[in-house]
Order: structure tokens, then C-alpha cells, then sequence
């Protein structure tokens, strides 16, 4: 009984995709690896309307419990069900609050964090980031002010290299470390770092 309700289901992701395709240009299946011809059956049918798919996922859902999967696969298929009636519903129209879209999508539950909270954090860069400019301007000249000279950066690879050394004859008087055991260490050139920040 649990393979056709996982046929149906797998019906109902693909009818989901050709509508979803035709509404938003983007796809909701994007990889699949069963029997390619449940693939064709579907994509040889009439689109199916929103209306139409909600109801086939409120129907499997309700079967969903029926079906003899373990605990743990019910739990997931039925929030996946979820999900796929949730988008359905929303190209039937209907809207939803980002918590419920967050809570029928994503199965989780966001909490909002106050703003003072943003304000306080804002308040304290503009305290210790005194200056003129945009915030993220003064913040690129506090970096350029603090970082090592570019002219010594490679007495610092050195004094790293270095350092790692040292660490490595401490640990081995604890431990017995793996053989083959190393650091990898790339250094970012200062433009990468303005960039990866």
C-alpha cells in the first residue's frame, strides 16, 4: 500500500512542477532518479490547476498515516506533504504570514528579534567607529588602520609557521597525533579579505 501512496506522492511533485514551471518560470523538482516513465505519464497529462493539487495533497495526507512507515518517514513525508500543499495553495492566491510560510516550508519557527536590539548594536559601532562616512566606509578604514603591513606579511607567514611548530611539539608530549597529521594555511591577499568581509 506505502508504494502507491509514494507513486501518488511522486505524481503530485511533478504536476506541482509543470505548474510552478508555467507560473514562475523556475522548477520544484530538480532531480530525480525513479522510473522515467512516471515522469513522462505526467508531463503527457493536462496541467492540473492549483485548486486541483491542493486537494490531492490534503488527500494524501490523510492516507499518509495508513500507509505502515516507520515513525520517522511519516514525520518527514507529512511535512513535505505540507509543503507541497502550502505552495499550492499559494498559486491558488492565498498568502501567508512569513512565520507560517517559515513554520509550512521550512518547518521551522522564527522569532522575531526586537529591534532595540539592531539599534543597540548600530549604537555601538557608531561608538567605536568614530569618523565620517558610511558605517561600512569607516569600518574598511578601521581594518586598513589595524591590519599587519603588507610590506611584512611574510615575516608573518613566517612567524605562523613558526607558531604551528611549536604547538605541534607541545601536543605530541600529551598525545600521539595521527600520522600524516598537518596545517593547511592559505594567507588572503588584503583585496580577497576586503571582498570575503
Amino acid at each position: 500500500m506505502g508504494e502507491n501512496w509514494l507513486r501518488e506522492y511522486i505524481f503530485l511533485a511533478f504536476r506541482i512542477h509543470k505548474l510552478a514551471e508555467a507560473t514562475y518560470g523556475s522548477p520544484f523538482v530538480e532531480t530525480y532518479y525513479g522510473p522515467p516513465e512516471w515522469r513522462t505519464q505526467i508531463e503527457s497529462e493536462p496541467e492540473a490547476t492549483a485548486s486541483q493539487l491542493v486537494r490531492q495533497a490534503i488527500s494524501l495526507a490523510d492516507a499518509l498515516p495508513g500507509q505502515a512507515f516507520t515513525q520517522n518517514r511519516e514525520i518527514y513525508l507529512a511535512k513535505h506533504v505540507k509543503a507541497m500543499e502550502t505552495l499550492c495553495r499559494k498559486l491558488c492566491g492565498e498568502s501567508f504570514s512569513l512565520e507560517e510560510e517559515a513554520r509550512y516550508f521550512l518547518d521551522i519557527s522564527p522569532t522575531w528579534t526586537p529591534e532595540e536590539q539592531f539599534e543597540q548594536a548600530h549604537a555601538l559601532y557608531e561608538e567605536v567607529l568614530p569618523g565620517t562616512g558610511s558605517l561600512a566606509q569607516r569600518l574598511q578604514a578601521y581594518r586598513a588602520e589595524i591590519a599587519y603591513p603588507q610590506e611584512q606579511a611574510i615575516d608573518l607567514a613566517h612567524y605562523i609557521d613558526q607558531a604551528f611548530i611549536e604547538a605541534r611539539i607541545r601536543t605530541q608530549r600529551l598525545i600521539e597525533l595521527p600520522a600524516g597529521e598537518d596545517i593547511d594555511i592559505h594567507y588572503l591577499p588584503e583585496w580577497e579579505y576586503d571582498a570575503a568581509a
